[in-house]
């Protein structure tokens, strides 16, 4: 079982149970078993099917479920291992370690290779000294010299001296062993040398007798070259002929052909003159109709121009007289208003005269001053009152008390100790007592009147207020009817009339009379918009008639170019046409003539092209032949180049 919580490691239950870990690790040393290679990943999946098939989770959350199951299954250990093992330090420890052990192991092997060599030095040494038949060194010395004499005298070339007197045997044997191994490199070398003399005087000699056969051959070859240099001159002297020939014959073709392509020239130039001189003439009668139509649309334009000016004037004269109109109109509107305006500003004058904002405020004033002085008496007359009920009740109170505790024989006061009769003090106390103790009535009285008068002064106040108000609100009004007189004269003034003056609706009626007979005459009239129209249509048959005009001009120039360019061109050929004799030859019997000439020279340079095709394919076939010699011999001479080079270097060889 394993919990999870937010913080902190897992809790493992094992119920106590600790593994033997020898006896785990015999088991995964068993054969049978197959090697783990992701611990990491068989621990977590084993241990997760294991939880799974019993459903013993605490979470719900599948991924929380398999962190859960990561401290039970060792994967977290794992975790925690892999980090602190995979760190850079770690890393750099685990190399000096190994740069360590690896120096060591060198250091060792050294030493037993020296050991091992030691030992075999020993063992070669101690079968030497214990051999049954060992040769004595001064037996051996000599045997060593007298084969060192004979070997020198078969190989007198080897530096070798015989070892020191005092040299141990081996060596002896190991000097010897020197000798015998250069000579045999010696021998091996002279070998290898007559070996390669005898290969280079074989080459030599083929060499040479390869160089007599090439000699023979190239003889023959500048032979066939200079039999096939002769045939190919002869074939390009054969060629020049019938080249010079069909060049002949092609210039007189060619010189029919241009007689052929100028009479067409000339006929086309006659075509192009006649039918630029028929558009020359068509254009130029156009040209004259269209001058005609051109003044009539001109005048037509101008009528209308005048006729439009003089409508667009009537109705900007009837504008203006409706304007008037509208201003007589509105001058007699605004005088009726401003009228009115000053009756009432008349109406209102005597009664603001009559009444005088300042003795209104003044007496407000006063009357605000006397309620403000009867409020002061009503709040003293109040305190007076009051301090008056205070001091009745405490006497009364008190006196009641001394009566109360007053006897008859009592004759002396307890408050100012003076003397009575016996049996007046307690009477007197007692008659105090049972006294009235009501306010005075003077003060109430006082008090009464003084509540009246402020009444009255309140009364007072708000009457003279409601006068100041109606003064105002009359000084208002007469603001406002001044401001509306001055607004009604600014726009009696707009409207086109004088600021005092008085208008009614005569002028207006005279004005609307008046527009009324122009209207009826612009109704009998033509309006700018259909003159305009007319104008319009005749403006665009004007600019019509200048498009068509202008193309007609292009029309005649282009035709007078036409005219100059076929002129020019007949010009050129003076052999056939004039200016002033016109065509000169029969061009059709020409072109016959022509058209004869260039058959039968047709059909020659058909049969000279032949021959020249025939003499430069056998002047191309002698030129293939040479080439073919000359290639032959030039390799011939290179071989023999080769040949002799190769004899030369064998030679230094």
């Amino acid at each position: 079982m394993s919990l999870q919580f937010s913080d902190g490691d897992p809790i493992d239950r094992g119920a106590g149970f600790v593994p033997d870990e020898d006896a785990i690790a015999a088991l995964l040393k068993r054969p049978e078993w197959a090697e783990i290679a992701n611990l990491h990943g068989y621990l977590s999946i084993t241990h997760f099917l294991g939880q799974a098939a019993t459903q013993r989770f605490s979470l719900r959350k599948p991924e929380k479920q398999w962190e859960a199951l990561k401290g039970p299954a060792g994967v977290d250990r794992i975790n925690a291992l892999r980090e602190r093992m995979s760190g850079l330090g770690v890393r750099r420890a685990f190399t000096r370690a190994l740069e360590d052990r690896t120096k060591k192991l060198g250091e060792a092997s050294e030493a037993l290779t020296a050991w091992t060599s030691l030992l075999s030095e020993r063992d070669r040494a101690r079968q030497l000294s214990s051999s049954d038949e060992a040769v004595p060194p001064a037996a051996l010395r000599e045997a060593v010299e007298l084969a060192g004499v004979q070997v020198l005298r078969l190989a007198p070339g080897v530096d070798w001296s015989m070892p020191e007197p005092s040299t141990p045997s081996e060596a002896l044997l190991e000097a010897l062993a020197e000798l015998l191994r250069a000579v045999e490199q010696r021998s091996v070398a002279d070998t290898e040398a007559v070996d390669a003399l005898a290969k280079i005087a074989a080459d030599f000699d083929a060499a040479g007798a390869e160089t007599q056969t090439l000699r023979s051959r190239a003889d023959d070859i500048e032979q066939r070259r200079a039999a096939a240099v002769e045939k190919l001159a002869e074939a390009e002297a054969s060629l020049l002929r019938m080249t010079a020939n069909l060049v002949a014959t092609e210039r007189q073709a060619a010189q029919a052909q241009a007689r052929s392509v100028i009479l067409t020239r000339v006929r086309a130039a006659l075509r192009q003159l006649e039918d630029a001189q028929s558009r020359r003439g068509d254009a130029e009668e156009q040209l004259e109709r269209s001058k005609a139509e051109l003044r009539r649309t001109e005048v037509s334009i101008a009528a209308l121009r005048e006729g439009l000016a003089r409508a667009t004037a009537q109705r900007a004269d009837r504008r203006a007289l409706a304007d008037r109109v509208t201003l007589a109109r509105r001058r007699a509107e605004v005088s009726g208003k401003l009228t009115v305006t000053r009756a009432e500003i008349d109406r209102l004058t005597p009664l603001l005269a009559s009444r005088q904002a300042a003795d209104l405020r003044a007496q407000r004033e006063t009357l605000v001053g006397r309620e403000a002085a009867a409020q002061t008496m009503i709040a003293r007359i109040n305190a007076d009152l009051r301090a008056h009920d205070d001091r009745t009740r405490a006497i009364s109170e008190a006196v009641s008390v001394i009566a109360h505790r007053l006897g008859h024989d009592d004759v002396t006061c307890p408050v100012c100790a003076s003397e009575f009769p016996p049996g007046r003090l307690a009477a007197l106390a007692t008659q105090q007592s049972a006294a009235d103790a009501r306010p005075a009535s003077q003060l109430a009285t006082a008090l009464a009147e003084a509540r009246l008068e402020s009444e009255g002064f309140r009364r007072q106040i708000v009457d003279v207020e409601r006068a100041i108000a109606e003064l105002e609100q009359l000084q208002a009004s007469m603001a406002t009817l001044r401001a509306r007189e001055q607004e009604l004269r600014q726009q009696l003034v707009e409207a086109g009339g004088s600021a005092d003056g008085v208008y009614d609706q005569s002028e207006t009626l005279f004005l609307e009379q008046e527009l009324v007979e122009t209207d009826a005459k612009l109704a009998a009239s033509d309006t700018p918009e259909q003159i305009d129209a007319r104008l319009k249509e005749a403006e665009a048959v004007l600019k019509a008639e200048l498009t068509k005009r202008g193309t007609l001009q292009q029309s005649r120039d282009a035709a007078d170019e036409d005219v100059g360019a076929a002129r020019t061109t007949l010009r050129q050929h003076a052999e056939i046409w004039t200016d002033e004799k016109g065509l000169l030859v029969d061009l059709d019997n020409e072109q016959a003539a022509i058209e004869s000439q260039l058959s039968d020279l047709s059909s020659r340079i058909s049969v000279e092209r032949a021959a020249t095709d025939e003499a430069r394919l056998a002047r191309d076939s002698q030129r293939e032949a040479e080439v073919r010699e000359t290639e032959a011999q030039t390799a011939s001479n290179a071989r023999l180049d080769s040949l002799a080079n190769t004899r030369s270097a064998l030679v230094k060889r």
